[in-house]
């Protein structure tokens, strides 16, 4: 098995439809825990190095330590103690310790955005000390300029005719990532 941050650099990057692949996958596992589990699962540390890869590149979720069951009956969410990892953390998780369904799909928009750009979620910044946190940052670029500053420049480089398919992952993943979780849309959808 391969962790998805394992892949070298130096290689041609993965294509279009392999990462279309890991994020339809990871989408399906997230899916599962939430919907069809019972009682339903909160991953709570979702991110691209607890995602499996085989030799073909299909997806399994891996690292479940910090998972919890989710809210039951009539509950909105679980309390609990903040963790996870920085940059693929809810911000309303992160404040209030309110853990719901929605803090994962927050994580996945930021899976997402790591795979249209091939950036980190928080990656160094010449000019900012505290790094750059990767969806505010493509939330504040002007849609003209996505193909030029957003997407991966590798990928755009090795593969031509996806910036359409590109922008529409982008729309999935800004949906994803939206400040408030009631403007999130679950994985059921």
């Amino acid at each position: 098995m391969l962790l998805l941050t394992d892949i070298p650099h130096d290689k041609e990057p993965l294509d279009w439809n392999t990462r279309m692949k890991i994020a339809a996958g990871a989408a399906c596992g997230l899916e599962y825990l939430h919907d069809k589990a019972n009682p339903p699962v909160i991953y709570r540390d979702f991110k691209s190095s607890n995602i499996l890869l085989d030799e073909n590149f299909h997806p399994k979720l891996s690292d479940f330590g910090l998972a919890k069951f989710g809210p039951m009956g009539d509950k909105s969410h679980v309390s609990t103690r903040v963790m996870g990892t920085y940059g693929y953390c809810a911000p309303e998780y992160a404040l209030t310790g309110q853990l719901t369904v929605k803090s994962d799909v927050y994580s996945f928009g930021v899976l997402l955005i790591e795979l249209l750009t091939g950036k980190a979620p928080v990656h160094a910044s010449a000019s900012d000390d505290d790094g750059i946190d990767l969806p505010r940052w493509v939330q504040s670029v002007a849609q003209e300029e996505w193909s030029t500053q957003v997407f991966d420049k590798e990928l755009m480089k090795y593969q031509g005719n996806i910036e359409e398919e590109m922008v529409g992952m982008l729309h999935i993943a800004q949906q994803c990532v939206a400040p408030s979780p009631d403007q999130r849309t679950p994985f059921k959808q």
